[in-house]
């Protein structure tokens, strides 16, 4: 209730920037959810700016649209959420029906696979339709496919380990 509470107070006169630091601490899963609503329901109705620090970055990634990370005091990167996770290395997870004829297929298109369990993996920029439509070309079967995004937390480590973004 105190979290609630100080928002509530932060909300008095109608702001148009409110700041708040580490705004879900100390929630239970129900009381996270309920002020990550309350958060960017403000925002997209009221027009209110949030500023929120945070070292909760899964938190940051479901409420977030612009964000900012610091290290030692300077600025690693300053933009839009969307913009930075879309430049990462992204990764298909593929099930297949024909496991040794994808791997074949694939490896002849010049397209980097690993075998997880019996799962295909595949990094890089494509697209779960364009590697559906390389595989039903071959006429191999799909049990299933997903796309795996990098993680805003994967991101910022490799941050703060000096590695680009």
């Amino acid at each position: 209730m105190k979290q609630r509470l100080a928002i509530a107070e932060a909300l008095i006169g109608g702001p148009k920037l409110v700041i708040l630091d580490e705004p879900v601490n100390g929630l239970d899963p129900a009381g996270i959810h309920e002020v990550r609503e309350i958060i960017k329901s403000l925002a997209r109705k009221s027009g209110i700016t949030f500023l929120i620090s945070s070292h909760l970055l899964n938190e940051m990634e479901l409420m977030a649209d612009k964000l900012g990370i610091i290290k030692d005091g300077k600025l690693l990167y300053e933009g839009d959420l969307q913009k930075l996770t879309d430049k990462q290395v992204n990764r298909i997870t593929v099930g297949v029906s024909d496991l040794r004829k994808a791997v074949d297929y694939f490896k002849s298109v010049g397209i980097q696979v690993s075998i997880q369990e019996k799962d295909l993996m595949i990094e890089g920029n494509y697209s779960t339709e364009d590697i559906s439509k390389r595989l039903m070309g071959q006429g191999i079967g799909i049990t299933c496919i997903y796309k795996q995004n990098d993680s805003l937390e994967n991101i910022y480590l490799r941050m703060m380990d000096g590695q680009s973004n």
